[in-house]
């Protein structure tokens, strides 16, 4: 297999070879490289009338402003138009297996799972509906999304955003599937308690409004069990889930910087075995190693041995 990458510079796109510009979060990118054309796409965009799906809407005043069409520029957001007033503060019982992806830190590989166990319900024949908090979600065929990580695109918050967490999955009820897959974003429970941004009060929200039945937590080799288990104690205790399995992330976090990018050097095969055994023998969880197909594979009969059981 040939895994040679063709890299260019952004003003070399050639606007003929696509319909849809998809805009990321660049604010970090361009603050390191100090260096930023995305206004002069978008111009190009304008001019030849191509749709632009943007992470966030931090260019959508620029858009406008540019007279670009609002129908082709779409960025993933949640508003109190998303509310479902009509139910009246009534939550909907969801009879449909609920599986979440939560996690106790941030890039830990909780999409990147998601995506592979997609994947593999979907080889087996299964039918599934997904909500997912990245703003890539759409694009990769999930039914709902909830973008609440990075610039996050969630304007509501406490009752109103249970309310609509659970609308959605009512939603996706509807819809007969097999399982409904959902995915948080980074951290459950707090690690520390001294500043506001610790608390993870839209986690929190996330874990009400999707009540998952069975929940795979994403755990980093740095972490201690001690820390792991109260994240597994408040998912269970919050909610009538059974958090059934850990996935450890293969790489471990090296060092901050300055922003939000972080380092990492991958943990070598013998030390990521070692971790696995120790979290395992320590929580009385299986661990799996979220970069090793064999385990996945081992983590998605898990999964469904544990509904067929049930």
């Amino acid at each position: 297999m040939d895994n040679k990458c063709e890299i260019e510079d952004v003003s070399s796109i050639k606007m003929e070879d696509f319909d849809t510009l998809i805009l990321g979060h660049i604010s970090e990118l361009v603050k390191l490289v100090k260096y930023n054309q995305i206004e002069k796409i978008i111009d190009k965009c304008i001019l030849q009338h191509k749709n632009i799906y943007a992470f966030d809407d931090t260019m959508y005043s620029y858009y406008l402003r540019k007279k670009g069409d609002p129908e082709k520029f779409f960025f993933p957001s949640v508003t109190k138009q998303d509310i479902p007033y009509e139910t009246k503060g009534k939550l909907y019982n969801i009879n449909v297996p609920v599986l979440g992806v939560f996690g106790t830190d941030a890039n830990q590989g909780k999409f990147t799972l998601q995506l592979e166990l997609r994947k593999r319900f979907m080889e087996a024949g299964y039918d599934i509906e997904q909500l997912g908090t990245e703003p890539n979600s759409l694009l990769f065929g999930f039914q709902h999304i909830y973008p609440m990580g990075f610039n996050k695109g969630v304007f509501i918050h406490g009752y109103e955003a249970i309310a609509t967490l659970n609308n959605y999955m009512h939603q996706m009820e509807m819809a007969n599937p097999d399982v409904i897959i959902v995915g948080c974003q980074s951290g459950t429970a707090p690690e520390a308690s001294y500043h506001l941004d610790h608390l993870n009060l839209s986690q929190y929200e996330f874990l009400l409004g999707t009540q998952p039945d069975t929940v795979i937590l994403c755990v980093s080799g740095h972490q201690n069990s001690d820390y792991i288990m109260r994240n597994v104690n408040l998912i269970e205790s919050a909610t009538n889930a059974t958090v059934i399995a850990l996935v450890l992330f293969p790489q471990m976090r090296k060092m901050e910087g300055m922003s939000n990018l972080r380092r990492f050097r991958r943990i070598e095969d013998s030390e990521r075995l070692q971790i696995c055994t120790r979290l395992s023998e320590e929580t009385s969880l299986p661990c799996y190693d979220l970069s090793s197909s064999e385990d996945l594979d081992r983590l998605f009969e898990l999964v469904i041995c544990y509904y067929g059981e049930e």
